[in-house]
């Protein structure tokens, strides 16, 4: 037996009747876990949703609960308290609440319907209401039958919607998910949940109401959105939609329309899909990993290519062969106040795509699109020939507009199937989300204490840690976030804060939705025994804090993905003087020591690590006369 752990997630589709003040909106999710479960680790509800409202008025003890039955006899229910208060606009809200103690103490069996609620108390009323469980938790792979999530990308439109169905990521959006021509390649899968995530922006430029509607293959139309537009007031997409009912046995395509033209900003997303599969029969896998995208400090630069933002960094593979990338895009989020046009292109991407950012009247909510870095999105060309080992990622981004395109951030879908290691499926890229702080009361620092990310494993390679949380700000033109780690004593420059994200953002002077992902490339170790003195313990208990220098509403976790494919690397001492060797493990590329260990004397040396792609040497030190260092090469 080996303990793993993995997040699942599970949805509500999105509910878009007008709830007025203090009512309940209460929907089930039906949720399966076939493996036998160690110790929940992190299971956060999320509500997305928006006001409501003919005039203003202020949300206030906003309440989200889960149970176990659907009079809630059971319950959790988690007063978020109060948001920044009203600007004069209608505004969208992000709120999460950590229900991970109830979870540890009812679940029981492999699967169970239970019911979340969302209260919002008083003065407005509220709609569009999608839910969202994000369960982590510790498990026995040993276990016959595994779950896993995966997110299969919806390229953006480059435009707004109109009146007319459009289609929206292409004729094959979504992919086939049943049948014998599914793309999901493991052994005897059984499909639990497939749901879509939309986002994007309102583009509210009358006062006209209007909603946004979608359709999957050409079949019934379903309002998803319904924006009251009396306020003038344009606001950030973010909704969930279940389409595990529809026919999934071939590729469909996904198409959505507003009932006012010239509404719906870019819009795109991802199907979230959550299956079962028997991992001993399974010879090829999926992996699905959430890692940073880009992350800048203020104006992403322009308006030329030549002085835009380059952002980058390295991603290791170590899956067995066969490497084929899948379905992967970069989901970026981006703050204004007039329209704007983003260009972007990725690695091999010569091109680059235009996405505009269009204005409404007073805008309330950032802008999101998604950007495809395979062969298969509007582009045509892959970002890389992905393969085993380092591979290289660059996002190249700009605005056209001076001074216009606020607070990028974003977070990177990375899909691609490999062989399955000797290890099992468990010891794969896989990303993890732990909540570390739910929703709080407006202020300017949300902070938080003795929180970690356990890891069971104890040999890892830590492949990315991608924060992400939702913001609320108050009614200003501008202002800035910035999300810390505490240091504890010995690490770093000792005792103080370390920060792993920090940026800039504009909006028209109301209250405004901002997204916290941030991809803190040199925050932490990369592995249990990481040599460099300034990176952080990811499992060490600390404080975080989210710092804003506006009155806020936030909260905030980490996606960490991190793999256990070790191999050894290995070697024998001779002409020792007898006493204690010193041995250093580096980097052939880069001469940095990556790990160190000792020995007595002559005689055999072993390092663990995390790769075979790479050269890698040893040295090693006695005394100023017993030296030595060996020759480049690879782990076995």
């Amino acid at each position: 037996m080996a303990t793993r752990q993995k997040t699942i997630e599970f949805a509500s589709s999105v509910d878009a009747t007008t709830l007025t003040a203090a009512s309940n909106r209460d929907k089930s999710i039906a949720i399966y876990i076939p493996e036998t479960v160690v110790a929940f680790r992190s299971v956060s509800l999320l509500c997305q949703f928006r006001g409501d409202n003919t005039t203003a008025g202020n949300l206030a003890n906003v309440q989200l609960a889960i149970g176990t039955d659907s009079g809630f006899g059971t319950q959790d229910n988690n007063a978020l308290g109060t948001p920044v208060a009203n600007s004069g606009d209608n505004e969208a809200w992000w709120y999460a609440a950590d229900v991970t103690a109830f979870f540890a103490s009812n679940w029981s069996g492999t699967s169970n319907t239970w019911y979340v609620r969302f209260n919002g108390a008083t003065l407005t009323n509220t709609i569009n209401h999608s839910f969202k469980l994000v369960i982590t938790y510790d498990y026995d792979d040993t276990s016959s039958t595994h779950i896993k999530t995966i997110r299969i990308p919806i390229e953006s439109t480059r435009s707004v919607l109109t009146t007319s169905m459009q289609t929206i990521g292409g004729a094959t959006a979504i992919p086939a998910l049943t049948g014998g021509s599914s793309v999901l390649p493991e052994g005897s899968v059984t499909l639990r949940q497939a749901f879509l995530e939309i986002t994007g922006n309102e583009v509210v430029a009358t006062t006209t109401d209007f909603v946004i509607q979608l359709r999957i293959n050409g079949g019934s139309t379903v309002t998803v959105w319904d924006v009251e537009a009396g306020l003038s007031a344009s606001c950030w997409i973010n909704l969930c939609y279940d389409i595990t009912g529809e026919t999934l046995t071939s590729a469909s395509s996904l198409e959505m329309s507003a009932t006012v033209t010239s509404r719906g900003d870019n819009p795109g997303g991802w199907v979230t899909v959550t299956y079962e599969f028997d991992p001993s029969s399974t010879t090829t896998v999926w992996n699905s990993l959430i890692l940073g995208a880009i992350d800048t400090t203020g104006w992403a630069g322009g308006t030329t290519s030549g002085d835009g933002d380059s952002w980058g960094r390295d991603i290791f593979i170590q899956e067995p062969t066969t490497i084929t990338l899948k379905e992967s895009a970069c989901v970026i989020g981006l703050n204004g106040a007039a329209t704007t046009s983003m260009n972007i292109a990725v690695g091999n991407q010569a091109s680059y795509t235009t996405y505009t950012c269009t204005a409404g009247s007073s805008q309330n909510g950032q802008w999101m699109f998604v950007h495809r870095i395979d062969a298969g999105g509007q582009q045509g060309t892959a970002f890389t020939t992905l393969a085993r080992g380092r591979m290289p990622y660059e996002c190249r981004i700009y605005s056209s507009t001076a001074n216009d395109g606020w607070g990028v951030n974003g977070f990177l879908i990375l899909n691609y199937t490999s062989g399955k290691a000797t290890d099992g499926v468990g010891a794969h890229n896989q990303s993890r989300f732990h909540l570390l702080s739910e929703c709080t009361n407006d202020n300017y620092c949300d902070q938080v204490d003795s929180k970690s990310v356990p890891i069971p494993e104890s040999s890892y390679w830590l492949t990315g840690v991608c924060s992400e949380g939702g913001v609320t700000t108050d009614n200003t033109t501008s202002g800035s976030l910035c999300l810390q780690a505490e240091r504890q004593s010995g690490e770093g420059e000792g005792e103080g804060w370390e920060t792993f994200g920090v940026t800039q953002y504009r909006s028209d002077n109301e209250n405004c939705n901002i997204t916290a992902r941030y991809a803190s490339r040199k925050t932490w170790k990369r592995h249990p025994n990481d040599m460099d003195p300034t990176r952080l313990d990811i499992e060490t208990s600390r404080s975080f804090r989210m710092d804003t220098p506006t009155l806020s509403t936030s909260w905030y976790g980490l996606w960490v993905t991190y793999h256990t494919i070790t191999f050894t690397i290995a070697g024998d001492i001779s002409g020792s003087g007898g006493g204690t060797i010193n041995l250093y493990l580096h980097d052939a590329g880069t001469h940095e020591v990556m790990a160190t260990t000792s020995r007595s004397g002559d005689g055999a040396y072993s390092f663990t690590w995390y790769g075979d792609v790479e050269d890698m040497y040893v040295t090693a030190y006695e005394d100023s006369t017993h030296q030595g260092r060996s020759d480049h090469g690879t782990a076995a």
